[in-house]
């Protein structure tokens, strides 16, 4: 059985993606906050590349949060001026008490 104890102490927002079409169907992408909920974000593994004489670095997240079924992998999260992109979600237990997400951020 597994046991999932940890303190929800971040706040994250989930975001929803907004797309406004224009005429000749081009569009503006945007994104509006849904919810504000309580995790436990936890940095999970971080690496460095470079290209073209430039260094950029990966950081890849953890967020442990309430199961939420409004939560997949078209949304993302705003934590600490952060976006947080969603790549996986995880029930650890099969119960949907929990969940765990895996991110990364997104460098603007």
């Amino acid at each position: 059985m597994i046991v999932i104890l940890t303190r929800l102490v971040h706040r994250v927002s989930l975001q929803t993606e907004t797309r406004t079409e224009f005429q000749g169907g081009a569009y503006t992408t945007s994104w509006e906050t849904a919810s504000t909920e309580w995790a436990n974000v936890q940095v999970d593994t971080s690496s460095e590349s470079y290209a073209q004489d430039k260094s950029q670095q990966y950081t890849k997240y953890k967020v442990i949060m309430r199961e939420d079924t409004n939560v997949d992998n078209t949304k993302r999260l705003l934590f600490d001026g952060k976006i947080l992109v969603i790549e996986t979600k995880i029930d650890p237990t099969n119960r949907n008490r929990m969940t765990i997400l895996k991110c990364r951020e997104e460098v603007v």
